[in-house]
């Protein structure tokens, strides 16, 4: 009398192992298809050593990133060494400013990043453009951008608020 009870219960779990091992199979590869979208996009280098490896090639292109932190974390520096890696490989850069002058954010990354030793030839042959707008207004800001994307051939920009 149990025997056939045993069995159907064995066949129940064999049957279990079976679903489960279906549902891991199919949840690997629809990551790994995700997985290798993501590589397949196109990325911008930052420049940064390790952060590329960690971003899988760099930035997306032509997406909007967002920096989140409280002060005094790297917002600003990270900004401003994005740009700078970009002008050693040839691609001009706008930093707006809303808080900081040009001369401080400048002076702050001489201090910050020694070994960034080309800052003040590239804002001269205006490979590294730092703008502090008169106003905080979405038009001027767009229209500085906008500007320096036409005249400057400006490929990476950055808005620090």
């Amino acid at each position: 009398m149990d025997w056939p009870l045993k069995f159907f219960e064995f066949m129940i779990f064999e049957f279990m192992i079976l679903i489960k091992t279906y549902i891991i199979k199919l949840i690997t590869e629809e990551n790994k298809s995700k997985k290798n979208k993501r590589d397949d996009m196109d990325r911008v280098k930052t420049g940064i050593a390790g952060l590329d490896e960690m971003l899988n090639g760099g930035i997306p292109k032509r997406r909007h990133v967002a920096l989140y932190g409280g002060p005094g974390c790297g917002k600003t520096s990270f900004c401003f060494e994005y740009l700078y890696r970009g002008a050693e490989q040839g691609e001009n850069g706008v930093y707006i400013t809303l808080e900081e002058t040009a001369d401080d954010i400048v002076e702050n990354m001489r201090n910050t990043f020694p070994l960034l030793k080309n800052t003040e030839k590239f804002i001269e042959e205006k490979k590294l453009e730092i703008i502090k707008p008169e106003k905080f207004e979405m038009e001027e800001i767009a229209g500085i951008l906008e500007d320096r994307i036409t005249s400057n051939d400006v490929h990476r920009a950055v808005i620090d608020s």
